[in-house]
């Protein structure tokens, strides 16, 4: 999921942090169960340097329960303190992955 705000979602002073995000998810979209904790793509270092230069959001990964429920996120979208975000399918990248804009491995 992109766009997701720093201010809002970035450590214990705000209230919670992406923990805070997931309970929004949850509260705001209909049967949306996340079973594991969300986390920024890239981990800690990257959003300390997104921070550093000035970028005010960045994309975090996380599960839904079910492959249903899967599907229809990724179709509409999710919704959390009253933002509309959009969800794509997360592919893990490696040695022998096809790219599919540079179209090489």
């Amino acid at each position: 999921m992109h766009g997701v705000n720093f201010d809002r979602y970035l450590g214990k002073k705000t209230g919670g942090g992406l923990e805070k995000l997931r309970q929004e998810l949850q509260a705001e979209n209909e049967g949306v169960v996340l079973p594991l904790a969300i986390n920024w793509i890239g981990g800690p270092k990257d959003v300390q340097k997104k921070t550093g230069e000035g970028k005010k959001a960045s994309t975090v990964v996380f599960a839904v329960k079910g492959s249903k429920m899967a599907e229809k996120v990724l179709k509409g979208g999710l919704r959390a303190a009253g933002v509309k975000y959009d969800v794509e399918k997360f592919m893990n990248a490696g040695p022998d992955s096809f790219c599919g804009t540079c179209s090489r491995w």
